[in-house]
């Protein structure tokens, strides 16, 4: 072990790595998430996409490391650069650098601003999609799945780039710091991992014929592997949010109140029209509770 070695200085990078991988999930939206549920085929893809992007952050920092040296990397991220450079030190303004051609900074620096415009068209796919299911199991009018003649989602389109607006213009103008967007995004995202670990560790034994019908059965010593899977979910739950609360640097020491707004506010909003729907829903005849009641066909 090298003598410079901290576990302890090292849980709070751990709680920043977290913050930033749990999203490697978004995978599973570009991979035909619903498709061949009848088998694993999907859910192995999915997994495996999440794992090769993970795999390859970690060899690229690992390179990063080898041909700069910690020392170094320590010095130029804490400031040390000399002022003339007028910049921190981004991975590409120290490849380039090293490489010495102004070409190859030319390319690097284009890769890293070309890149930004390509992540946000992937990212705005997202919502519309689950605005789609939502309407298609009735919780959002069916004026949500509207669409152009080319196809285009207009109308979830729409509502997803003011709701885009509103969270840029809190992290702009409200936020105090890029961490304080970081963990807060992160924490209150956390609740829906948490609900969906419940749901892997009840579902074998609340809705047991419908787990024996699906693909997932897979067993450890005994225990349903999505039971293991959930159990691991909520300690991690659990890990980040103490981390969070746990470390100043954070930013929620101190500042917590403002936190739980956020997270009591977006559970009782998501309570409130989940309700709402249902009430609605149920004055047309229709038991939104009846789209849980078995596995969709392939």
């Amino acid at each position: 072990m090298h003598h410079a070695f901290s576990f302890t200085a090292t849980i709070p990078i751990i709680a920043v790595l977290c913050g930033v991988s749990i999203f490697a999930y978004w995978s599973t939206f570009f991979a035909g998430e619903l498709r061949q549920g009848n088998s694993m085929k999907t859910a192995n893809r999915m997994g495996a996409a999440s794992i090769l992007i993970l795999s390859t952050v970690f060899v690229l920092v690992a390179i990063f490391f080898w041909r700069f040296g910690k020392d170094f990397l320590t010095a130029a991220f804490g400031g040390g650069l000399p002022s003339e450079i007028g910049s921190s030190a981004y991975y590409f303004i120290l490849t380039s650098m090293q490489v010495g051609s102004p070409a190859f900074a030319v390319f690097l620096v284009a890769s890293f601003v070309f890149f930004w415009p390509v992540i946000m068209a992937e990212t705005t796919l997202q919502p519309p999609r689950t605005m789609f299911a939502w309407s298609f199991d009735g919780i959002l009018p069916a004026a949500v799945t509207k669409v152009t003649r080319r196809g285009v989602p207009i109308t979830a389109t729409v509502i997803t780039v003011a709701l885009s607006i509103l969270a840029y213009a809190w992290a702009i103008y409200w936020a105090k710091n890029f961490f304080q967007v970081l963990v807060y995004a992160t924490l209150i995202q956390l609740i829906t991992h948490l609900l969906v670990a419940i749901s892997a560790i009840t579902f074998p034994y609340r809705r047991t014929a419908l787990y024996k019908a699906s693909v997932s059965t897979h067993e450890i010593g005994g225990v349903p592997l999505m039971v293991v899977a959930g159990c691991g979910s909520i300690f991690t739950t659990v890990f980040l949010y103490w981390a969070y609360f746990h470390y100043p640097f954070f930013g929620l020491v101190g500042h917590k109140q403002n936190l739980v707004y956020w997270l009591v506010g977006a559970v009782a909003f998501g309570l409130i029209w989940y309700v709402g729907a249902k009430m609605v829903r149920r004055g047309q005849g229709v038991d939104i509770d009846k789209v849980y009641a078995e596995i969709p066909p392939e």
